[in-house]
């Protein structure tokens, strides 16, 4: 179905819509005025998500913290516990809340109800989580503003009391156990202390770190003056054979560079001063350099050298050649390298038995130091223990004197002073929000009413839709006729729509004058469709085109053409079909022009041979002698007789009354006329509505004057400008 037949339904139907909506809305609005208000007041907790219960037994502060368990999961542990349905119990004993027969509300119904719960008995509570937060939210609810506060602060001081109380219960037990096991672990404390004093003092480990360092720093030095002599000693001996080497490049001196390698005199120097060197050195740790015996090595290596420096001197003295500089200089040099090596040398060995003994002593140092390290850490231990034991001592006693909680409030529910105010806290009801629900559910309840009524609705109501089912065309589209205060004939043909479609309706049977004299029926599928009416003003019409034309109303179950003009009860058809009267008696001129009515008679009775189709035909035949036009005013086609007296029209009307006859009714009609050779000339829909849209922009502007449908109109203007997009 198209969208615009969904829009034309509703239009069509909506009067339903309308009265569907303003019942709801009108019901909505009347019960908030008439049924006691519930008010909401709100009280606000801080919990701490760690428990201080924790710290009086050693473990982590937070659960949280160990990355086990979220903080919002602490929250949601922490929120079960104040919906505890005894804690909820002792609020409505306290505050003594009983239903209206005197019987008090139930825990679980009272904790968390739901919204027609609420409705209904006026009172509740409500506890949740702020999201992301650590902030338990209770919400009283009552018909009186006094008692709503007043459930929400007693429930969150009970709250708060018996979390207190959770707390203030083991941190009594901790603090008599904490107090018992102090002097104990005192006790041992001091032992352990004294142990380890005592094997510290026995094994000279008073000062073991700075004894260790002093060792490490000496080792240290030891090895750095180990790496320098190595490197000195090493550029000694890439040295004295260059020495040499020019020495002997000399040939007075070649014989005496030999005797030097291998003079036994300075090889014993050599070794002197290297034995010297090295007693010097192995007391170097016991003195300093000014002790007496440092003084006198220090001169007997002197000696030593000038010594070896004149031995020298000796192997190289020349009487055939003069000693230059050059030559001078590199004795000079040779001798000292020498002597330096054979310092360095001493030295080495020294340095190297030094580093072992400082190594020694560290291994020593380490082995007397491992029996101490369980006493010392017993003693590290003991007093961790005796530093945390002191400080739960504290946390126990703040706990029991309830100066320590992790629950507090940090809102209360008020009671404003001012009355106007206290209608901000009103929960129900919320006449805008049940206003505007109450037209969306009126709209869409009206919108399935209309559409089931539609569905079920087998009757016509446009002409496109007559013409396509009945497959006749539709000849003129009469108005629904406004509400007259005197209805008559006259004002009906002062009514516009209704006259142009009469005065047209002639011409679209036959254009011609000529061709409009016979005998006219009007009919419908069934009676109360309007056939009088019609017959009556296309009477008229055919008699201002100055014809003689005879309404003659054959309807013998229902005549109403002569109330239309209201005429009294006189004679008519019936009579002149009995023979009682003359024709020339009964009829009446009743409109402009040439029109004439024949009523259909006062008679109470009458013989069915006179609804003789045969026996009308022949009297109608004689009757139509004086007249140009006879309108014949029939009963329904349901009706029985219906079909066979249209047959007598030579221009059948079929007259369909909009939204009254099913469509398969009116088909059926339409063949019993052509079953009994009727020629039907076309359709006449009646009271046609006229689809209009003002009717629905009543509701439309009220929704729309409403503050948040302006705002959300501004906010999508502003947003989301539409623009038309241009045709390629």
């Amino acid at each position: 179905m198209e969208l615009r037949r969904y829009w034309q339904i509703i239009l069509k139907r909506r009067g339903t819509l309308v009265k569907i909506m303003g019942i709801i809305v009108a019901t909505v609005i009347l019960g908030s005025f008439i049924i006691s208000p519930v008010y909401q007041f709100k009280c606000n907790i801080w919990v701490k998500s760690a428990d201080p219960r924790v710290s009086l037994t050693g473990l982590p502060d937070s659960l949280a913290t160990l990355g086990v368990i979220s903080s919002d999961l602490v929250m949601y542990t922490q929120l079960a516990m104040i919906k505890n349905l005894s804690l909820i119990q002792d609020v409505i004993q306290k505050l003594g809340l009983e239903k209206s027969k005197g019987i008090p509300y139930g825990a679980s119904k009272f904790l968390n109800p739901g919204s027609l719960a609420l409705i209904f008995n006026k009172k509740g509570v409500n506890v949740s989580l702020v999201a992301s937060t650590q902030i338990i939210q209770v919400s009283g609810f009552s018909s009186s503003p006094n008692e709503a506060a007043a459930i929400a602060n007693q429930v969150a001081d009970d709250f708060v009391g018996m979390y207190n109380q959770n707390i203030q219960t083991p941190a009594q037990q901790a603090l008599r156990f904490i107090q018992e096991r102090l002097p104990k672990v005192s006790a041992q404390l001091n032992q352990a202390e004294k142990a380890l004093t005592d094997y510290k003092i026995a094994n000279h480990l008073s000062n073991i770190t700075f004894l260790r360092e002093k060792l490490l720093t000496n080792l240290a030095t030891l090895q750095e003056t180990k790496d320098t002599n190595e490197t000195e000693l090493a550029a000694i001996e890439k040295r004295i054979p260059g020495i040499q080497a020019k020495l002997k490049k000399i040939p007075e001196f070649q014989k005496s560079t030999e005797d030097y390698r291998t003079n036994g005199t300075l090889e014993y120097i050599r070794q002197k001063l290297m034995d010297a060197e090295s007693s010097m050195a192995s007391g170097g740790v016991r003195a300093t350099p000014e002790y007496f015996s440092q003084k006198q090595y220090r001169g007997s290596i002197e000696k030593l050298k000038e010594e070896y420096r004149n031995q020298a001197a000796k192997l190289f003295q020349s009487e055939t050649i003069a000693r230059n500089t050059l030559h001078t200089s590199l004795i000079q040099t040779l001798v000292e390298n020498e002597i330096d090596r054979a310092v360095r040398t001493s030295r080495r060995q020294q340095i190297n038995q030094n580093i072992l003994n400082r190594q020694k002593e560290l291994d020593e140092l380490t082995l007397k130091e491992l029996p101490a390290m369980p006493l010392q850490r017993e003693v590290t231990a003991l007093q961790t223990a005796m530093a945390s034991m002191l400080t739960q001592e504290q946390v126990a006693k703040l706990a029991d004197n309830q100066g320590l909680s992790n629950a507090m409030i940090i809102e209360r529910a008020v009671v404003p002073v001012l009355s106007d105010q206290v209608k901000n806290f009103r929960w129900f009801p919320k006449r805008k929000v049940m206003t505007m629900f109450s037209l969306l559910f009126g709209l869409l309840l009206g919108m399935t009413i209309i559409l089931f009524q539609e569905y079920l609705d087998d009757s016509f109501s446009d002409p496109g839709e007559t013409e396509a089912y009945l497959k006749f065309p539709v000849l003129a589209i009469l108005p629904e006729l406004p509400h007259f205060e005197t209805f008559d004939l006259d004002q009906v043909m002062a009514y516009g729509p209704w006259t142009q479609a009469i005065w047209a309706l002639p011409d679209l049977i036959h254009p011609s004058k000529e061709s409009l004299s016979g005998v006219w029926s009007v009919t419908s599928a069934n009676p109360g469709e309007g056939k009088s009416l019609l017959a009556a003003t296309l009477g008229w019409a055919l008699a201002s085109r100055d014809l003689r034309v005879l309404l003659i109303d054959l309807n013998f179950f229902h005549p109403s053409l002569s109330s239309l003009w209201g005429l009294p009860p006189g004679e008519g058809v019936r009579e002149v079909l009995q023979g009682t009267s003359n024709l020339t008696d009964c009829i009446r001129q009743v409109g402009p022009g040439a029109l004439y009515l024949l009523p259909n008679g006062r008679a109470k009775e009458f013989a069915w041979s006179q609804l003789d189709s045969k026996v009308l035909a022949q009297w109608l035949t004689s009757v139509r002698t004086q007249f140009d036009v006879l309108l014949l005013d029939l009963p329904a086609v349901g009706a029985g007789e219906g079909a066979p007296l249209a047959a007598l029209g030579e221009h059948i009307l079929m007259l369909v009354a909009a939204g009254h006859s099913p469509k398969t009714q009116v088909a059926r009609a339409l063949e019993q006329i052509q079953h009994c050779h009727g020629q039907i000339a076309g359709l006449v829909l009646n009271r046609y509505k006229k689809l209009a849209l003002w009717p629905l922009l009543v509701p439309i502007a009220t929704v729309t004057s409403w503050p948040p449908v302006q705002r959300l109109s501004s906010f999508v203007e502003k947003h989301f400008k539409f623009r038309p997009t241009k045709k390629q």
